[in-house]
């Protein structure tokens, strides 16, 4: 098994290294930065088995990366991403992908946003920890970044309320590991006012409040 390390210039700024388990060189394809300033770089890797994925990762304003998504794929030959957009909460991939009947095809993959985001490094939390996203107050065009904590590892609950306590926007749903980890939330057309991020696992939860401005 080799390690491949493939190394990005972002912005001309921040020097990325990406190191991978791999059977062959990493080739990037595509490279974005979200609104919040979230660096996306997709690519193809040979993986440890000998086939070709297409792999999607997110890195931080400090170059930290925060997650990574792998797709495989099924058609004649590999798939190879081409670039990269961003729609509402989801990233786009558009790719190249062999066929068969037609020869080659265009496919466009869809990724929530949130499903990038992954523990960032730091020591384990001692207790359940929901920090002040920034920015706050927050511009319906912008997107704002939520920090939070687990101590062992949980089922999260990451929710967005309006003053009333309807909820507006589910970011995480799901089991995370034990760390710190950051999630991003984009107003989009929510009017302007007061409200309010949740934190919750079955043992307890942390409520921190968000101003939404014009």
């Amino acid at each position: 098994m080799k390690r491949i390390s493939c190394i990005y210039t972002v912005a001309l700024l921040v020097s990325i290294c990406i190191t991978l388990d791999a059977q062959g060189p990493d080739v990037p394809k595509a490279i974005a930065v979200s609104p919040s300033g979230i660096t996306y770089i997709s690519g193809t890797s040979l993986n440890q088995t000998g086939q070709m994925e297409i792999v999607l990762s997110a890195f931080d304003k400090q170059g930290n990366r925060i997650g990574t998504e792998h797709h495989f794929s099924d058609a004649s030959g590999p798939s190879s991403p081409t670039a990269l957009a961003f729609s509402g909460d989801n990233i786009l991939i558009s790719c190249t992908s062999p066929t068969a009947s037609t020869g080659q095809d265009i496919v466009v993959l869809s990724y929530p946003q949130v499903l990038l985001s992954a523990q960032t490094p730091g020591s384990l939390p001692g207790s359940l920890t929901l920090e002040q996203s920034y920015p706050n107050p927050l511009k319906q065009s912008d997107a704002t970044l939520i920090r939070y904590g687990i101590p062992e590892q949980a089922h999260v609950q990451v929710t967005v309320t309006d003053i009333s306590g309807r909820e507006i926007k589910q970011l995480v749903n799901r089991e995370v590991e034990a760390g710190m980890h950051e999630v991003e939330f984009r107003p989009g057309s929510l009017p302007a006012g007061t409200y309010f991020y949740t934190l919750r696992t079955s043992k307890s939860s942390e409520v921190r409040k968000l101003l939404l401005v014009r």
